[in-house]
């Protein structure tokens, strides 16, 4: 193999010529990806990617209150029949949904404490639904697990796309600009 001319090379934005032959620089993939666009002549999407914003909003304040009050019930024993000792692990967990869920609701540091919750709701899961039992326990539908699953890809979801524009953060954002 030559060794490597510099006079032969020429760049433009899409290509790196060398001697003559063209090279892609596009990546392969991309990160985040793009997201695609609906079909303009389809009616629903036409109708429904307005709301998309007020849509996402909606469900990070929603699950963001449940949370909490899943909170709210092992923290203080509300509307609950057991109530867990103070500085156990399950009441360790429910000053983390109160907390954590609280914030998701109101939109004031999304990301982390949605991250958080969905680290919790997998342990809640895997120690507490599935217990490494690798019979049909496994299944959310027969340990009654499902509740912790959604809510853990939930946060996750939660925790990638951040607050939105119905929030404390959204509202800091505008403000600032």
């Amino acid at each position: 193999m030559a060794a490597f001319d510099a006079g032969h090379v020429a760049t433009t934005p899409h290509l790196f010529l060398v001697r003559d032959v063209a090279l892609p620089t596009a990546r392969l993939w991309r990160f985040p990806p793009k997201t695609p666009m609906p079909n303009s002549n389809d009616l629903l999407s036409r109708v429904l990617v307005p709301f998309t914003e007020p849509a996402y909003s909606l469900l990070r304040i929603i699950c963001g209150a449940l949370f909490a009050f899943h909170g709210v019930q092992k923290v203080f024993g509300f509307l609950s029949e057991h109530q867990p000792p103070v500085m156990s692990q399950l009441w360790v967990g429910g000053v983390i949904e109160l907390v954590a869920g609280t914030m998701i609701a109101v939109g004031l540091f999304t990301r982390s404490a949605a991250f958080l919750s969905s680290g919790t709701m997998a342990v809640a899961y895997i120690q507490f639904h599935w217990k490494f039992q690798f019979d049909s326990n496994i299944l959310p539908a027969v340990n009654r697990g499902e509740l912790a699953v959604v809510y853990c890809f939930v946060f996750l979801f939660l925790a990638c796309r951040g607050a939105g524009s119905w929030s404390v953060e959204g509202r800091l954002r505008r403000s600032g600009s």
